[in-house]
């Protein structure tokens, strides 16, 4: 519970930042590629790929990175809740002579979630920039395919430019996607955690009224002493 309350931060920062927007610009796909369609087959086929290349490396990102930024989250939270709980016990922890027992298995955690947030951020960085030269490769292809066809005389010079703004609109999407899983994933396990909270139904309260019954109260050997006083009332 004390980790469930991170998670609407997490998913509102979500739903307030660009990588929610990518369905929405995901869905106008088909129409950046009928465009190329229709001006020659030869910009179909080179934008085509480019989008399946662009899709490729999008799944390779989620299996080589996502994975290891899951662990890394989920260890940094274990390791955020056993601190909240060593702080709110600091004087026993402090009593028993368990303090550096604490910030050695403290220091092991934070150990192997900063491990594996720098395994997971290794594979997102150099896919993002392989993609990145990926992506204006596909551009220079695209305006080559168009040079091509202009010198056969089969398309005209503003075709080509056409060409080239549309395909890159085309990968915007994907593009955004490989940059921005890292949320959608985060995101996507805040409210999977939240979904669990909530719905395990030990946050009821009973509500049934007590039935007041009648009983006997019984004292013995009583005492009360007012201070200031020697003497026992």
């Amino acid at each position: 519970a004390a980790n469930g309350m991170r998670d609407p931060q997490e998913t509102r920062r979500f739903l307030s930042g660009g990588p929610v927007s990518l369905p929405i610009d995901a869905a106008f796909v088909p129409l950046f590629l009928l465009v190329p369609v229709l001006l020659h087959p030869a910009y179909a086929v080179v934008a085509s790929g480019a989008a399946i290349l662009i899709v490729a490396m999008g799944l390779l990102t989620e299996f080589l990175a996502r994975r290891p930024a899951a662990r890394a989250n989920d260890a940094a939270l274990k390791s955020h809740a056993e601190v909240a709980a060593a702080i709110r016990n600091a004087e026993v922890i402090e009593a028993m002579g368990m303090r550096a027992a604490i910030v050695r298995r403290w220091s092991t955690g934070q150990n192997r979630a900063l491990a594996l947030v720098g395994i997971g951020n290794q594979a997102a960085k150099a896919l993002a920039a392989a993609a990145r030269s990926t992506r204006m490769a596909l551009q220079v292809a695209m305006l080559a395919t168009g040079a091509t066809l202009v010198v056969d005389h089969a398309v005209s010079t503003g075709s080509m430019m056409a060409a080239s703004f549309v395909t890159a609109r085309l990968l915007h999407p994907f593009d955004a996607l490989i940059d921005g899983w890292k949320q959608w994933a985060n995101a996507l396990s805040a409210l999977r955690r939240l979904r669990m909270l909530l719905a395990d139904g030990s946050a009821g309260r009973n509500r049934e009224p007590v039935i007041a019954t009648s009983g006997a109260l019984t004292v013995d050997n009583v005492t009360f002493m007012p201070p200031g006083s020697e003497r026992p009332v």
